[in-house]
């Protein structure tokens, strides 16, 4: 199997690993039944794009600042925390999806409150939820993912 496709691979299901049951996963999926559909898929899709693009950038030129050794044990360390965090969360998954969920709705519901569906304009709906899965992927474990593939993998 070539790089290229090797890459694919793995980053597909390493995403699919670290966003399934993930806050913007929910966030999305509440999002889509408040509002059209196709408006919150622009919005969620345009911001995952956006900050793949980032974190592979940040993938790329950390370890042209930073020496080798310190960007392999960082890689390391952050896929051993993201494995503890995932393993913390599959041995107490209803507590920790139901609260996820939960809190999501909360978030939604106050943002919501005062707007109604039919004035809320296409626009609108895109550009929030562009701004909610931009703003809650900083930090998530697919961005560390894909800055760290980005960093010991060819980038494209």
């Amino acid at each position: 199997m070539d790089g290229f496709w090797r890459a694919t691979i793995e980053c597909f299901l390493l995403t699919l690993v670290t966003e399934l049951g993930d806050k913007t996963f929910f966030m999305s999926v509440v999002m889509a039944m408040r509002h059209s559909k196709i408006f919150v898929l622009l919005g969620s899709l345009s911001a995952l794009i956006l900050m793949t693009v980032l974190s592979t950038l940040a993938g790329r030129f950390v370890p042209t600042v930073l020496d080798p050794s310190y960007t392999t044990m960082l890689a390391f360390g952050l896929f051993m925390l993201c494995g503890v965090q995932m393993l913390l969360e599959w041995w107490n998954y209803e507590a920790v999806q139901g609260a996820t969920f939960e809190e999501t709705k909360k978030e939604l519901k106050s943002q919501d409150t005062e707007i109604s569906n039919q004035r809320l304009g296409c626009m609108l709906v895109c550009m929030k939820c562009f701004w909610m899965t931009f703003l809650a992927e900083w930090g998530d474990r697919s961005q560390l993912t894909t800055v760290t593939l980005a960093a010991s993998r060819n980038a494209y």
